[in-house]
């Protein structure tokens, strides 16, 4: 398990980048899928409980998350989406690395014809951050 400091000017370079490497490999639960046959354009997800732990101190960060898919053949069962973000309660990970993640997961699982997700991360330090994912910005 990590070794939390107290500030990240008590770690080194080396010693953040396996804590990154080692949070993204972390296999987490699977999001089931249902069958999508509708006509529906838009579908927007929002879970306003996500928790994370901070890599560098251990302190729970706190997210509202939203995902915007635009579905194809499937769609995120909700009982299961709720069990995913719950998992990430215990893990040492970076707003950057949580939103990619998660982003990388649900295109995986659900193949959107397109896909957003947004981090809205509570204020730490002061400062305000959001971060935003849309793969229609990758075309």
């Amino acid at each position: 398990m990590t070794d939390f400091k107290e500030k990240i000017e008590d770690m080194d370079f080396n010693e953040i980048l396996t804590i990154c490497k080692d949070s993204y490999a972390k296999k987490m639960p699977g999001i089931i899928t249902i069958p999508y046959i509708g006509v529906t354009e838009k579908v927007k997800y929002t879970f306003g409980e996500l928790t994370a732990l901070c890599p560098m101190t251990g302190l729970p960060d706190q997210y509202t998350i939203t995902v915007t898919i635009s579905p194809q053949n499937l769609l995120p069962e909700l009982k299961s989406l709720k069990m995913y973000y719950i998992s990430y309660r215990n893990l040492p990970i970076s707003h950057e690395h949580l939103l990619s993640k998660i982003y990388t997961d649900i295109l995986k699982t659900v193949n959107p014809i397109y896909l957003i997700v947004e981090l809205d991360v509570a204020i730490r330090g002061g400062i305000k951050t959001i971060i935003r994912k849309d793969s229609r910005e990758d075309e």
